[in-house]
């Protein structure tokens, strides 16, 4: 039996119109389910993004320093790394940016949808989403089909699906990503990162001690994740590649143990500090070439580390770098044994730095 039209006369013969007449209680049921529904929307919602406003959120990038340490395409690290930020600023800026004139993404999208939406509940199951932000999971537990994970801050249980085999996820480790209810439980949207679960419970501190003061601050828990995400993703990423083993500098040639032992400061206090291995080799380098231009005569390796610590940081990072005072105190010496020697260093090598780019912000007459 072929489907009567709506508007068509009803076939019982009252000459109205079959909607108004026994086609009031015909029950149509979608083919699509409300999963089903809810994906596609997730899917066209990102591929709208990015055909139409990936070039705003480029220029988002740039405002984030980050994104200056992406732009060495050889190091594998450094182009993966590149593209685990991209996602995942792009996620926060669709639902939490008003770069749409005036509306984020998703609400100039989701206006332009609804009538494409067959169920109700789909609808107001998109309209929770409003507002959604990235955020850092501790997963507790793994079963065979489902991990349970754990809100750090907000201490909120999930169960998810497990997506992928057992032996690609670890106890304890960290999940930075958007959920979103789906229907039928929360997902992910797009690929969370996974951080190992070494340091764990000092990064999980870290992050409940900065929210503590956000709160007292009058800020809200959701508002942490809305306003600081970039700079949170910024941390966590630079951790996560600080993972990554550096040259064992000791196999280096060097003309005297201490000037290893400055090497190997560097390195440390680097690597404390959360910078990117990119910027700590650039640091070793850089000492490489002062020590090359003639050996120094060292009496104590910290005012060496510092100032070259305090070179680096200070022309990659601009204003977000520590100050004199802060390497100073993380070395243990004076702020004047740092601004005497950075500067002599500076000089020395000003051709070598200009290649390494690491003169643009320094303050030098010439």
């Amino acid at each position: 039996m072929s489907k009567i039209s709506i508007k068509n006369p009803c076939p019982c013969g009252s000459e109205k119109i079959y909607k108004n007449c026994c086609g009031k209680n015909v029950i149509e049921f979608p083919t699509i389910s409300i999963s089903e529904e809810a994906a596609m929307f997730q899917k066209e919602l990102l591929k709208y993004t990015f055909e139409r406003y990936e070039h705003d959120i480029l220029d988002l990038a740039f405002q984030y320093p980050l994104f200056n340490f992406m732009d060495v395409k050889e190091e594998p690290i450094l182009v993966e790394t590149h593209d685990t930020y991209m996602q995942h600023m792009r996620t926060w800026a669709v639902f939490n940016l008003p770069i749409a004139k005036g509306q984020t993404i998703f609400e100039e999208f989701y206006r332009k949808k609804p009538s494409k939406i067959v169920r109700k509940k789909t609808k107001n199951l998109i309209l929770s989403w409003r507002g959604a932000t990235p955020k850092l999971y501790l997963l507790k537990t793994i079963h065979s089909d489902r991990v349970v994970i754990e809100d750090i801050l907000g201490r909120i249980e999930y169960e998810l699906p497990l997506e992928y085999g057992t032996e690609m996820v670890e106890e304890n480790s960290l999940l930075l990503g958007m959920l979103l209810d789906r229907g039928t439980g929360m997902y992910f949207l797009g690929e969370p990162i996974s951080f190992s679960a070494a340091g764990t419970e000092k990064l999980v501190q870290e992050f409940q001690d900065e929210l503590e003061e956000h709160l007292e601050d009058d800020g809200g828990y959701e508002d942490f994740y809305q306003i600081d995400f970039p700079y949170l993703l910024e941390r966590l990423l630079l951790r996560m590649m600080g993972d990554i083993d550096l040259p064992d500098i000791t196999q280096f040639e060097w003309s005297s143990e201490k000037e290893l032992q400055v090497a190997i400061l560097i390195q440390e206090h680097m690597r404390e500090d959360d910078c990117p291995i990119d910027m700590i080799m650039t640091a070793i380098v850089i000492w490489k070439s002062y020590c090359e231009k003639g050996p120094p005569s060292i009496r104590k390796p910290e005012v060496y580390a510092a100032s070259i610590d305090y070179l680096v940081q200070s022309a990659l990072l601009d204003i977000l770098a520590p100050s004199q005072k802060e390497i100073a105190d993380k070395y243990d010496i004076s702020v004047a044994n740092i601004s005497k020697l950075y500067k002599k260093i500076g000089d020395l090598l000003y051709e070598e730095l200009e290649s390494l780019g690491v003169t643009e912000e320094m303050d030098y007459e010439y």
